[in-house]
Parts: C-alpha cells; sequence; structure tokens
C-alpha cells in the first residue's frame, strides 16, 4: 500500500510532504522519506476480514487507522518525546524539510460497521450455512458434529418429505465477511392453514456470544412472521414435531443428545434477554442398573 492510500481527510502537512517526494525536493531514498515511508508502514498491515478471527458484533464502533500528524521536531528526537509535543504542530509547520520527523497514530472514529443478516440461496451460501457450527465449536469436546452432506440435503425439497409441508428461509449474519450467526425460519402449512396456530417456527440456530447478533436474527424471523399474518415465534425447532426441538440449559459437559441440538451456555440468556418464555422443557437422565 503506497503513501496516497494511507492519506486521511487531506491532512495538509503530509500533503506537502508527499509534494516534495514527488517534485523531487526530497530525495525518495533520503533518511526523510524513508521514515516516512517506515512510520506510515507501521499502520498499513491492518487485520484481514477473512482471518477467521471472530469479531465483536456488539456495538457501532469500528477502528480506522487515521494517518496523523502529532509533531514536528529535529529527526534525531526520540518518537516518544515528540508525540507528547503535539500543541507545538502549528508552530512547526514551515520547518525545513530536513528537520522534520512525522508520526502516526491509531485513532477510534465513530463509524456504522458493516453488520448485515443475508439469506442463504446458493450451494455456497449453504454449506456456509450448514459449516458454521464447526467452527464455532471447534474447540468443545461435547458437541457432536451432523455429516455434512446429510445436513445439507435436509434443506433439499426432492430429499427431504417435510418440505412437502413446510417453507423455510435460511439467513446468516454477516460481519466483515465473516459468518457470526445463522437461523432458519420455517412456516409448516398444515400447523398455520389446517390447525389454524398462528406461529412461525425458528430452527438450526446458532451465534456468537452477542446479543445484538442473536436479535437481528430473531428480528428477521418476526419480519416474515408479520409478512405471513403469524401472531408468535417458536423455536429452537424444525420443520416438524419429529425434528430436534429445544435449547440446552444444563449439561454442558455431557455429549450432546439426539433430542436437541448442542449449544453454549449463553444462548438460553440470550433468550431470556429478548423476553423469550419457557414452552415445554425436556428433562434426560441416565439411570445405571446392576447385573
Amino acid at each position: 500500500m503506497g503513501i496516497e492510500d494511507l492519506l486521511k481527510e487531506n491532512n495538509q502537512i503530509l500533503k506537502k510532504i508527499l509534494e516534495k517526494l514527488n517534485c523531487g525536493e526530497i530525495q525518495p531514498n533520503s533518511q526523510i522519506a524513508n521514515e516516512v515511508v517506515e512510520t506510515l508502514s507501521n499502520f498499513a498491515d491492518l487485520p484481514d476480514a477473512n482471518s477467521g478471527i471472530i469479531p465483536d458484533f456488539d456495538d457501532d464502533e469500528e477502528e480506522e487507522v487515521q494517518i496523523k500528524v502529532v509533531s514536528l521536531g529535529k529527526a534525531n528526537n526520540k518518537r516518544e518525546q515528540v508525540e507528547n509535543e503535539e500543541e507545538d504542530e502549528e508552530e512547526d509547520e514551515d520547518e525545513d524539510e530536513d528537520d522534520l520527523e512525522i508520526s502516526v497514530k491509531k485513532v477510534k472514529k465513530v463509524k456504522k460497521a458493516p453488520k448485515k443478516v443475508q439469506k442463504a440461496i446458493s450451494n455456497k451460501d449453504i454449506k456456509r450455512f450448514v459449516e458454521f457450527p464447526f467452527k464455532l465449536y471447534k474447540n468443545s469436546k461435547y458437541w457432536v458434529p451432523p455429516i455434512i452432506s446429510e445436513e445439507i440435503n435436509i434443506f433439499n425439497s426432492d430429499i427431504n418429505p417435510a418440505l412437502k409441508i413446510s417453507t423455510f428461509s435460511l439467513y446468516l449474519a454477516i460481519k466483515d465477511n465473516v459468518v457470526v450467526g445463522r437461523i432458519a425460519a420455517i412456516i409448516n402449512s398444515i400447523e398455520v392453514n389446517e390447525k389454524k396456530i398462528k406461529k412461525i417456527r425458528f430452527g438450526w440456530f446458532d451465534v456468537i456470544d452477542d446479543l445484538n447478533v442473536t436479535k437481528k436474527l430473531i428480528e428477521k424471523v418476526n419480519e416474515i412472521g408479520k409478512e405471513n399474518n403469524l401472531e408468535y415465534m417458536e423455536g429452537p425447532i424444525g420443520f416438524s414435531n419429529l425434528d430436534k426441538v429445544g435449547v440446552l440449559t444444563h449439561g454442558f459437559d455431557k455429549i450432546g443428545t439426539m433430542i436437541t441440538w448442542y449449544n453454549h451456555p449463553y444462548y438460553s440468556s440470550h433468550f431470556k434477554k429478548l423476553n423469550f418464555k419457557v414452552e415445554k422443557q425436556y428433562v434426560e437422565k441416565q439411570f445405571s442398573f446392576k447385573k
């Protein structure tokens, strides 16, 4: 990345230095030029969006790199001393270029972060939907991974008979091109049209520990429910009552069971904070018998 790409807000002093570099008044390989390039380059290596680091989805503050002249002084001064002389910036602006030294600092600028919930339509997106828990539970000893091809087939109407009576939409929560949550919005037509139960279901819910992500995913399900004149939502649950159901509230130190999805402990607290109420409770016990 070049100097021009790093200039922010047309900082006049840096602009003058750039102009002097371009017109040859400062030699490209001189000590001052190298100092400029080296200093700015320290801030050029920003985290890559696809680095695999799960980002914080909680607030609207996004960190930016802003080039700012903290001070101008003798080139031999220590950088720590230069950074403490910000008030001398205006006085030193006309210093001879041979005596220039610039300093750069990283600042936070309030800006809306790019957050979105997008529909998973393509095969690629559906695969991302299915594979997200593999990243979320990568270090868990108790999460039981599904067979990916079978999990993908669940959403194939030519294979899964439950889809003959249900419609669904899959959604991914995205931050900086990284999946941070998923949810399936489901309408069971027999339940709604024949039994007159005005309910929208949601399932295949997984999320990082960030209440805002959970809220955005739930809001998407609520939006679809309102569009279809449904009155309330229930979940996590599958296409029918024969699918997995519920959120785990105890037994996080046990292997995931068949009746429900395994999940992190914070899931239930997210639902409570969003005013969900307990509809049903399932208790599983293990009994040992002597021979």
